[in-house]
């Protein structure tokens, strides 16, 4: 009864703040609402409606020359409702008019990229699924981001399934950190030569692209959605996670590859309370070092689980890819 009062308050402050003229409070109510319980009927109405009001206003921007303004509102319009498939045609057109390399649409991990892009595509989904339907609220962050690819993924699923986390990408986007703990040094991959470019990205890339990649991908991420809703913190994470994390996590995405770099994403996690029961993590590189448990995700993971005994306990979810795993985390209750 107190989820269905909470449900039903939200809708009316939506209502109150359209009344009101504040679209976006009314926006922000709808998507409350969404988030307890996931496409919740009234709420849904209501963004649907007005999802198509700003498909109007797109078109008539779009009509009057305006097509970057069109974009956003139509980017907009399709978060809102991305059921409509006349938005998604119209925004493909928008985006067509400025063509050029778009490095989040590309994957650079995998020699086999349509296959790639199937299984990584599904663990997402079902990923979402599990927090949205299971009413996880809490925010997407991702360790590693590379060029976007998986960023993107996690953007356009969430989309169209009328799932609203914000994006919390983290990379240094320079490549791996120079200096590796003992631990990596000994590991099978980092022997064996497997990062010895440091996941570095061509500098020709940026002058192709006319950015830095970081700015690149928050750029084609916000064709996707909102750019309110992207956040990226450029740097290693021994830098960058000096900042307190602010939110609570619906899913981690751990692309670090190496057990330093995983372990500095934990202790930042458990300092700032980011981990909550449900939460799902997600390992890139779980199987690396020829899946041995003492070297890299795998015994970071470890250690963090061993330091939290009484806290935290966990249950395997899915593997996807020949080197890919996600986990579900439990709080514990005594």
């Amino acid at each position: 009864m107190e989820t269905e009062h909470e449900l039903d308050r939200l809708v009316a402050a939506g209502k109150a703040a359209e009344q009101a003229g504040n679209r976006e409070a009314a926006i922000a109510s709808y998507i409350g609402a969404m988030q307890i319980m996931h496409r919740y009927g009234w709420a849904k109405v209501e963004a649907d409606r007005i999802g198509h009001d700003l498909f109007v206003e797109a078109i008539a921007r779009r009509d009057q020359g305006d097509a970057e303004g069109a974009r956003a509102l139509m980017v907009r319009s399709l978060e809102l409702n991305p059921d409509s498939d006349e938005a998604r045609d119209a925004l493909q057109g928008l985006l067509d008019l400025t063509p050029g390399r778009d490095l989040t649409q590309e994957c650079l991990i995998f020699p086999d990229g349509p296959r790639a892009t199937r299984f990584y595509r599904n663990a997402i989904q079902t990923c979402l699924d599990f927090v949205a339907y299971g009413g996880v609220n809490g925010e997407i962050l991702e360790f590693g981001v590379l060029a976007g690819w998986t960023a993107r993924h996690f953007a356009e699923l969430s989309r169209d399934m009328g799932f609203y986390p914000d994006l919390y990408l983290f990379d240094s986007f320079e490549g791996l950190p120079r200096h590796k703990s003992a631990i990596d040094t000994a590991s099978y991959d980092v022997a064996r030569g497997l990062w010895r470019e440091e996941m570095q990205l061509p500098r020709s890339w940026e002058e192709e692209i006319g950015a830095s990649i970081d700015v690149h991908v928050a750029r084609m991420l916000s064709q996707v959605i909102s750019p309110s809703r992207i956040h990226v913190r450029k740097g290693y994470f021994s830098e960058t996670l000096k900042t307190p994390l602010t939110c609570k996590a619906a899913i981690v995405h751990l692309d670090c590859d190496l057990y330093q770099s995983t372990i500095e994403v934990f202790d930042a996690l458990e300092r700032d309370q980011v981990l909550q029961d449900g939460t799902i993590l997600m390992f890139d590189d779980w199987n690396c070092n020829r899946a041995n448990p003492a070297f890299g995700q795998r015994r970071a993971f470890a250690e963090f689980l061993q330091r939290n005994t009484g806290r935290w306990t966990t249950s395997h979810y899915l593997n996807y890819g020949f080197n890919c795993a996600a986990f579900i985390l439990h709080e514990v209750v005594t």
